[in-house]
């Protein structure tokens, strides 16, 4: 996405606290980028450390597939690149 007015209304469509939902595209040593389904012109990542299904951390062997659907949770807008980050599971242990 390179259009500035378009990254700001998808940014109005995905504020912080947003459960979104979507299949990987991507799969790499350190996250899985996903196609949202509300927003799927924009980049979403699931870092590694953001990837806690179960509460706790896990390893890059752990990731979804490409193809598999996750919901996460939208936590950060960057800017610098457009992407939106997103959290999967609670990140609090034992929740």
């Amino acid at each position: 996405m390179t259009d500035q007015s378009a990254w700001s209304e998808a940014v109005a469509r995905l504020p912080f606290g947003r459960v979104v939902h979507g299949a990987v595209t991507q799969r790499w040593p350190f996250g899985v980028f996903v196609k949202m389904d509300e927003a799927p012109e924009v980049v979403a990542i699931v870092e590694i450390n953001n990837y806690r299904p179960h509460g706790g951390p896990v390893s890059p062997d752990e990731l979804p597939a490409v193809g598999d659907r996750v919901e996460g949770v939208v936590v950060d807008h960057a800017e610098f690149n457009r992407q939106i980050r997103l959290r999967v599971g609670d990140p609090r242990p034992g929740r």
